[in-house]
């Protein structure tokens, strides 16, 4: 009995040992996260997060109690806060643009978030790192992680100058916003250059009244996710009345699309 208990010990001591080795080359080489941005075809990087994640403002300057301001929809959970926005697994997949302020009228355009449906981009805690290791120490390769590519629209290309109007739906009605998160009924653009409309979840454009050839790529008809609606512009075309409708809201109020 004495010989099994100091046997025992011995093993405690060994694991414990083994423990602390591991928690001591952890906290040498803290795991590290690799940020990604996705390229867009209307001329944005967004930034990839996962449910989970949680992207911060803090101040580096002047700017006094940062607030993250989503304008066109959040992919927050309700535990966030104003300067902090911990991401919602249920939230719908596709760009979710912000403008940051601060309590004293500080302003900034910051780069909008690209929400998608599989878990955090971070790197392992203590646990996982002490279980990869001890999988190597007994001789266990345990299978890469692969995170996923952010999804392609199909036939997308990137436009060499565009404007994006974002959808959400507002007081019971679609609204659309321009990348500052001012409201936004009419749209100038200029031929050649590219119209996107964006919102995570599905939406309608009626663009029954576009001239034939005012888009050299069709018609845009709607979208979702990561998938926008678009219009190269083809041809001039004054005054263009269209309307939009996010799923599960009223639609908007007559929109205008000017190509000069």
């Amino acid at each position: 009995m004495r010989r099994f208990l100091i046997l025992l010990l011995l093993v405690c001591v060994f694991v414990a040992g083994v423990f602390v080795g591991l928690w001591s080359v952890w906290k040498q080489n803290p795991p590290t996260r690799e940020m990604k941005y996705a390229l867009q075809d209307n001329n944005t990087a967004n930034l990839l997060v996962g449910p989970g994640d949680t992207v911060s403002l803090v101040s580096g300057g002047s700017a006094k109690v940062p607030k993250l301001n989503f304008f066109a929809g959040s992919p927050c959970t309700g535990n966030s806060t104003p300067d902090k926005c911990q991401i919602d697994g249920s939230a719908a997949a596709g760009t979710y643009p912000f403008t940051c302020g601060s309590q004293n009228g500080y302003d900034c355009l910051d780069p909008a978030i690209q929400q998608k449906p599989t878990g955090p981009l971070q790197g392992p805690g203590f646990l996982g790192f002490a279980k990869t290791h001890l999988l190597h120490l007994v001789g266990v390769q345990p299978s890469p992680t692969d995170i996923p590519k952010p999804a392609k629209a199909p036939g997308g290309h990137a436009a060499t100058s565009s404007f994006t109007a974002y959808l959400t739906c507002t007081s019971g009605a679609t609204a659309l916003y321009d990348s500052s998160g001012k409201s936004l009924t009419t749209i100038n653009a200029s031929v050649g250059e590219s119209v996107f409309w964006s919102s995570p979840p599905p939406f309608t454009l009626d663009s029954s009244k576009f001239p034939a050839n005012l888009c050299s790529n069709g018609n845009p008809t709607g979208g979702s996710g990561s998938k926008s609606a678009e219009c190269d512009v083809n041809m001039t075309a004054p005054n263009v009345p269209y309307t939009a409708q996010v799923q599960g809201c009223g639609q908007s109020g007559p929109l205008t699309l000017i190509a000069k």
